[in-house]
């Protein structure tokens, strides 16, 4: 079957060779990337649907959620949008350490950081989304 955007729209076939290769050069440096690249890298993986990637992009999954400490708190908001994004279960499960090192974060974030916290779907009893606006101390809360 054809790889696809995360829009749905077939992938040219140069694209999806571009990812396959990708990732080997992804896997070899994954180790010394920063918290800022692995966010680059599984924001581009997770929007697109290539079967082989998945792989890959649970790897980059497994990396943050170890490195979770080290991350520069917009690096995790992108890793925790990208993994949500994906929806398979590797990269759910590394939601919950990174939702984790954010809570701890939240009073010392910026508001931009807070407010684009408060837009996420965290994981609580399972995946479950925070209504669209919701306040800083309603974030804390969860």
């Amino acid at each position: 079957d054809r790889s696809e955007a995360k829009h749905g729209e077939p992938l040219p076939d140069e694209v999806t060779a571009f990812f396959v290769a990708a990732q080997l050069q992804a896997r070899m440096h994954m180790p010394t990337l920063s918290g800022q690249s692995l966010a680059d890298l599984a924001q581009a993986f997770s929007v697109v649907h290539i079967s082989l990637l998945s792989q890959i992009l649970e790897e980059i999954a497994q990396e943050a959620a170890n490195r979770t400490a080290d991350v520069s708190t917009p690096a995790l908001l992108v890793l925790l949008r990208s993994f949500l994004a994906a929806g398979n279960a590797v990269c759910i499960a590394a939601v919950q350490p990174i939702f984790e090192e954010i809570a701890g974060r939240l009073k010392g974030m910026q508001i931009h950081e807070s407010e684009a916290s408060s837009y996420m779907c965290v994981p609580s009893q399972g995946p479950q989304c925070l209504p669209k606006g919701s306040s800083f101390e309603e974030l804390q809360n969860y």
